[in-house]
């Protein structure tokens, strides 16, 4: 008769399980927790700004300033001539 603290004597999935299971519940409570965050990337231009959902004030140019990062980007666009 083997002793039972023989690894031998358990299932083969008895001594297996548990490194596994183990790696499984460490990997779900930190997918769980937020993972890796990793810093959102601001906006390059105006257009960019605008396509995340911040807000154009109303002024010429238009202006568009980041709630993320908290810059500020102007519209480029052609200059209006005055009439004459």
């Amino acid at each position: 008769m083997k002793p039972a603290n023989d690894r031998r004597a358990m299932p083969f999935w008895h001594h297996h399980a548990s490194p596994k299971l183990f790696h499984m519940a460490t990997f779900f409570a930190f997918a769980l927790a937020g993972g890796c965050t990793s810093t959102p990337v601001p906006p390059r231009d105006f257009e960019e700004c605008v396509a995340r959902g911040n807000a154009i004030m109303e002024s010429f140019p238009r202006q568009c300033r980041d709630e993320g990062s908290g810059k500020l980007f102007r519209e480029k666009g052609e200059a209006v001539v005055p009439a004459q």
